[in-house]
């Protein structure tokens, strides 16, 4: 659910980046045309991988206490070969994104019409 936050909080930000890039593309154009297919699409990928991720859910293992054998605490972990693709899938597909903002801001620093945006978003990434 965080990272589902962290999407709808971006992707629109990363939308005006694509839509004030600086050279005019069919790719820019096309995301400027279909503001929520954009939207939509990267909802669609956070889904899939939330979907995948249930398919090998973590396994709950019990740390006892070695002296008297009672249950201290419990510790969720991933052992599953699956499962740790997705996991691996998942973050990679985050980095991605950031690595997409970095560019896009390096790109578009000079653009007036999204400076302040493009400061907060710095900000907000490092």
């Amino acid at each position: 659910m965080v990272t589902f936050g962290i999407t709808l909080n971006l992707i629109p930000i990363l939308h005006k980046l694509f839509v004030y890039f600086p050279e005019e593309n069919k790719y820019s154009t096309w995301i400027k045309n279909n503001r929520y297919i954009f939207l939509f699409i990267f909802i669609l990928i956070e889904l899939i991988l939330d979907g995948l991720s249930f398919i090998k859910p973590y396994e709950v293992n019990f740390v006892f206490n070695i002296n008297n054998g009672d249950v201290n605490f419990e510790i969720c972990s991933l052992n599953e070969t699956f499962g740790k693709f997705v996991h691996i899938l998942f973050i990679l597909y985050k980095v991605l994104i950031f690595l997409v903002f970095l560019l896009l801001i390096f790109i578009e620093w000079n653009i007036k019409e999204i400076h302040y945006e493009i400061i907060n978003l710095c900000g907000a990434i490092c």
